[in-house]
């Protein structure tokens, strides 16, 4: 994986749709529970930005992702993660900031005070961004297929392969039961099924 976040020693997973774990930011923030992820989520202004981001046109993917098992986590878009970093503090707030500015210019970001420990633990960081990026390609390698179904599906635009998407739609369904990274294209189906039902 070649965009890594580090903040406060805490290597920031992300999924394979490029989503931050928003459990590996609330340690970096102090892991104090008034500022868990799920308090976050209470929040009206958490709830109006899921809502924004989940009608956005732009939004291909869905905006938060809880997943279980190994590496689990609440995974977010950018937009959360920058919202609930505002949330917690400004201090906490400027720190992500300025990780993801190193991340878009450098490809990696560690935080100011953990450069200290990554001098002095190298292989520490690396085993760490190692072990995500060969997740991460396992989950591609899973999901890459399934989304090359859809795309064929999606890109021949005969009238009788829209009439048939809701019914790929409920196919997908069940392969997101089965693959829980599957959401984003099925947001994606289920929104060119609305498309091709209405007619336009």
């Amino acid at each position: 994986m070649s965009n890594i976040i580090t903040i406060d020693t805490i290597t920031i997973k992300q999924d394979s749709e490029g989503r931050f774990c928003l459990n590996d930011f609330h340690k970096a923030a102090g892991g104090n529970p008034n500022h868990a992820p799920a308090q976050f989520f209470r929040t009206d202004t958490a709830q109006a930005l899921i809502t924004e981001l989940s009608n956005c046109a732009e939004m291909h993917i869905t905006p938060w992702l809880a997943q279980r098992g190994f590496n689990g986590g609440t995974y977010v878009v950018r937009e959360l993660v920058f919202a609930y970093a505002m949330w917690v503090s400004p201090a906490f707030h400027l720190k992500v900031i300025r990780a993801y500015d190193r991340l878009q210019t450098q490809g990696v970001a560690v935080a100011d005070h953990a450069a200290a420990d990554l001098l002095k633990n190298p292989l520490k960081y690396l085993e760490a961004i190692i072990g995500q990026a060969k997740e991460l390609q396992a989950q591609l390698d899973v999901a890459q297929p399934k989304a090359a179904v859809l795309d064929a599906v999606v890109a021949d635009k005969r009238v009788d392969n829209f009439l048939m998407l809701p019914r790929t739609v409920d196919y997908i369904e069940a392969l997101e039961e089965a693959y829980p990274n599957f959401q984003g294209l099925l947001i994606q189906a289920q929104r060119v099924g609305r498309v091709g039902q209405s007619g336009t």
